[in-house]
């Protein structure tokens, strides 16, 4: 909320935790925090994070949490971070390099690879991936030098994304009004499921990894 002569203008945050808060979806929501934690925003949540679940604005205004909503705080580190902050919170600890890159290869295969993808190029994706990621981060550490200091996952995301603005061509709309087809179409295989797109598919990732 940022003061400007007698009005004001309601942050991300707020506007976030009330767009929740007004949902009549009972699903789980979720609100993540990725930035390291400020010692003097924190200390603002702590009507947030305690009992009454309330975020109190400079407005005076008052947004009381629907219960289904939740917040993860990602920080690199708890250096700013006060006890009573740290005791409000469900703390959970891991190591990048214990982690490793697998959870985040399969949410991505889970969630992210088109609908127009057949089983089969789905498992060639998983096969691919797995198989040429550990080796070229293990050339990477040995080889290359960073600008600044990555993880594994970061670089690993950062090749998935990048893959992932290719395969636009690959997604169907399945909202779209179905076209009738002819008896010679029903027969004709689906041309996303070619080898020929399959091959596409694996030309891509790779032009991912080396960019």
């Amino acid at each position: 909320w940022y003061q400007r002569r007698v009005r004001g203008t309601d942050g991300v945050l707020a506007v976030s935790i009330r767009k929740q808060a007004t949902s009549q979806a009972n699903d789980r929501q979720w609100l993540i925090f990725d930035g390291p934690v400020d010692a003097i925003w924190i200390e603002n949540m702590n009507t947030v994070l305690d009992d009454n679940r309330k975020l109190c604005l400079m407005s005076g205004e008052i947004i009381q949490m629907h219960h289904n909503q939740n917040l993860i705080f990602e920080p690199a580190d708890l250096e700013a971070a006060s006890p009573a902050t740290v005791s409000r919170c469900g703390m959970i600890y891991m190591e990048p390099s214990q982690l490793g890159i697998g959870p985040l290869i399969a949410s991505w295969l889970q969630h992210k690879v088109p609908n127009g993808c057949s089983e089969q190029q789905r498992s060639m994706l998983s096969q691919l991936i797995n198989w040429l990621m550990p080796p070229l981060l293990d050339f990477i550490r040995r080889n290359c030098k960073f600008f600044l200091p990555m993880s594994d996952s970061h670089i690993t995301s950062a090749v998935l994304k990048l893959f992932e603005c290719f395969l636009g061509d690959f997604w169907i709309d399945e909202d779209a009004i179905p076209k009738k087809k002819t008896d010679d179409e029903e027969d004709a295989p689906n041309e996303l499921h070619s080898d020929r797109c399959s091959g596409h598919l694996q030309m891509l990732f790779q032009f991912s990894v080396v960019w």
